[in-house]
Formats: C-alpha cells, sequence, structure tokens
C-alpha cells in the first residue's frame, strides 16, 4: 500500500493585528483530530514490534516521573522535543518577603526544542485548503405550549432552540431569532430572550404576531460579520 504524504493543511484569514506593516493576512492551521497519549503508544506499538505496548507505557511513565522530579528541583530539562523549566509568578514586596502560596505559583514553560524546530522546517508540506465560513445551525424548535418539535409555535408561550454556533451576544441590533413569514420578506424579531448558549435559546414567541407559516433564522456574530442560518423545517403559527 502507498504510503499517503503527509501535509500541514491551513487556510488564510484576514488579520487583525493593531501593528504597523502587518500582513493582509495570515495562515491558520487545520487540525482535524487530536492525538492522545494511549493513540501515541499505539503508533510507536505498531512501528515496532519487538517492543510491547506495555514496555512502551513503562518508559513514557519513568520520563514523565524524571521529569517531573527535575522540575521540582527547579532544573532546567532539556529533550529531543521540548525543553521546560520553571519560573515563580507574583510580586514580593520586599527582599526579605517569602515564598506565599495564597500569593506567588510556581509555573512551567515548555518550547519546541531546536532540533524540533530544525525538523519540521526541513520536512514539512503545506496544502491550503478553502474552509467553510462558520455558520449557525438551527436544529430544532420546541414548543412548550404543544410539546411539539419543528412544528407550530405558541404567540407569547415559550419556546426552545437547539443548534450550533448560536452566538447572539454581540451588540449589532441586527443579531438574533427571526421568524420570516412565508412567500414574503415579512419578518418578526424575537425580542424575549430568555436564556442563552452557543447550543440552546429559549425564547418566548412574540405575541402579536400574525397566523402563518414561518421560516426560523438565526443571525449571529462572527468577529465583525454577521452569518445567517435556519431551520430546515417550516413552522405553523395560530
Amino acid at each position: 500500500m502507498e504510503k499517503k504524504t503527509s501535509s500541514i493543511r491551513y487556510s488564510l484569514r484576514e488579520s487583525r493585528l493593531p501593528v504597523p506593516n502587518a500582513p493582509a493576512f495570515v495562515a491558520q492551521v487545520y487540525g482535524y483530530k487530536t492525538v492522545t497519549r494511549d493513540q501515541l503508544v499505539n503508533l510507536m506499538a505498531n512501528a515496532n514490534t519487538t517492543v510491547s505496548r506495555q514496555d512502551i507505557l513503562v518508559v513514557l511513565d519513568l520520563l514523565d516521573n524524571a521529569v517531573k522530579e527535575q522540575l521540582l528541583n527547579g532544573h532546567r530539562v532539556m529533550t529531543g522535543l521540548f525543553n521546560a523549566r520553571v519560573s515563580i509568578k507574583g510580586g514580593f514586596e520586599s527582599a526579605q518577603a517569602d515564598f506565599e502560596q495564597d500569593v506567588h505559583r510556581v509555573q512551567a514553560s515548555m518550547t519546541a526544542d531546536k532540533d524540533l524546530q530544525r525538523f519540521l522546517a526541513h520536512n514539512a508540506r503545506t496544502e491550503k485548503v478553502r474552509v467553510k465560513p462558520r455558520l449557525p445551525e438551527v436544529d430544532s424548535v420546541y414548543d412548550f405550549a404543544t410539546d411539539t418539535v419543528n412544528g407550530s409555535l405558541t404567540p407569547g408561550r415559550l419556546a426552545e432552540l437547539k443548534g450550533h454556533n448560536l452566538f447572539l451576544n454581540g451588540t449589532d441590533p441586527a443579531l438574533g431569532i427571526y421568524l420570516v413569514r412565508e412567500g414574503s420578506k415579512d419578518e418578526v424579531k424575537v425580542e424575549t430572550v430568555n436564556r442563552r448558549t452557543s447550543g440552546t435559546v429559549l425564547f418566548t414567541v412574540p405575541s402579536g404576531i400574525s397566523p402563518g407559516q414561518y421560516s426560523v433564522t438565526v443571525r449571529c456574530g462572527f468577529g465583525s460579520s454577521v452569518r445567517e442560518g435556519g431551520l430546515k423545517e417550516v413552522v405553523s403559527i395560530n
């Protein structure tokens, strides 16, 4: 089987750095998955049939403990992948002051080793990709009065909207939930939002809305732009 060529996928996004001569666009790398310690162990075991998975776990545990012990002694640790050191955060009132647990803290910091940096610079291959903009997504609308999902809404009563990327916390007056009447451009904005997160919004259906068929549309803020998404189904308001 032909080995798949590794590549680092990236897209370009507009730079908002408030500095002179800043580039117009910067690269954003897309890592499509997170590799856990356990998965790394499996990769290592599959790459070397003479070393068991248990052997690898023992060595990694020994390495973890050795690094921690050296850091607890205030030493710098240098490996082929990272360099680690400790520092003490928090100011001292005088030269005679001592470390206080509620004022100061010991903090570890890590940087990539130069060998790793050189390896990446020499071996990395990149692939530019086009990424669809994040949009608000509406999965369902539940009407508490009729106990229905994606079917109807009751004026003046509570409803629950569920989805993804439901960012309604901006100050732009265009943000919000809109009920758009089918066959026309008439729309009514929901004025009372009872509770909101990025995945769930509780709201009160406007009491004065006319009966009819409506699309449920959400307009959310993403940086400086307002983006729109909505429920696929049309709901009935009686």
